[in-house]
């Protein structure tokens, strides 16, 4: 490729939207929430849906249908080799282990045992280092801990987290309450909770995205990382300024993503006022 040719791209590259992949795991008692998922949450979003659910590999599932009776957007049963389209809907077949890499599906077929009872960590994981921060991960009712490690890939690698929550915002027992439980869940929610918050989510994107340089990072970040160094070492006695600066921008910025925070003066004043901020923020780190 010419020097031109590489410069259109570049551009391309940055003009490119902000796409979120959202991978929503789930096991038994799944349907309810996908119906009160997919009932709130917007046919054209821009966003592509990528369900796991633990199915009877015996069976023919009946998800698509099911799904489909809750969303005007189009659901489709995912096969291997397929592109992940904006507002489209996937779904894992019976007998599977779902991927993802480039965007393209992955199904390997027949799954072993052992496989489907982590088929939801599996395709989180992958999501995660294929998207990175454009990644957001679910965790929805089921038994068990699957879906705890692909919620900690998704938030290492800068996305959002959700999980089921009970009536009184505690994580719903089961595969929601495994997920919390690892630190890496940015909300407890109920499902109809769920749609507004990645919406919003997704809008706030946007809007930092427009002020990232070509690394990923937001170029205000920088004159700002002394002052929220000072501040962490003066609440918590830690002192951050020997690490690498582009790895601690990233954090910060992965937290004013989920946040919602538009102006970095407005976060450090967060850091200095709310009691459990910088907590965060060593977590984060």
């Amino acid at each position: 490729m010419t020097e031109v040719g590489h410069d259109n791209a570049r551009a391309a590259a940055e003009l490119k939207p902000t796409r979120l992949i959202v991978g929503i795991g789930a096991s038994a008692g799944g349907l309810d929430a996908f119906r009160a998922f997919f009932a709130r949450m917007p046919a054209e979003t821009g966003m592509a849906f990528v369900l796991v659910q633990h199915l009877d590999p015996n069976y023919e599932s009946s998800l698509v249908a099911i799904v489909g009776g809750y969303t005007g957007m189009p659901v489709h049963l995912a096969e291997d080799g397929v592109f992940v389209c904006p507002n489209q809907v996937y779904i894992i077949p019976p007998d599977a282990i779902l991927t993802i890499r480039d965007g393209v599906l992955h199904l390997t077929r027949p799954a072993p045992p052992a496989a489907r009872r982590t088929s939801i960590n599996t395709f989180l994981a992958s999501l995660a280092q294929d998207q990175g921060e454009n990644a957001v991960g679910i965790i929805l009712s089921g038994f068990g801990s699957d879906g705890a490690l692909g919620v900690v890939a998704i938030k290492e690698h800068g996305g959002l987290t959700l999980s089921q929550a009970e009536f009184d915002h505690h994580a719903k027992s089961g595969m929601p309450q495994s997920a919390a439980s690892s630190g890496f869940v940015d909300h407890v929610l109920s499902v109809g909770q769920m749609p507004a918050a990645v919406l919003d989510y997704q809008r706030h994107r946007k809007m930092s995205d427009s002020v990232k340089g070509r690394d990923g990072v937001r170029q205000d970040l920088a004159a700002h990382l002394v002052t929220i160094c000072a501040v962490l070492q003066s609440r918590l006695g830690r002192d951050f300024s020997q690490y690498k600066p582009g790895t601690l921008m990233r954090r910060i910025q992965r937290l004013m993503q989920v946040l919602q925070t538009d102006e970095v003066s407005r976060y450090i004043e967060q850091l200095r006022t709310e009691p459990n901020e910088a907590e965060h923020l060593l977590r984060e780190f």
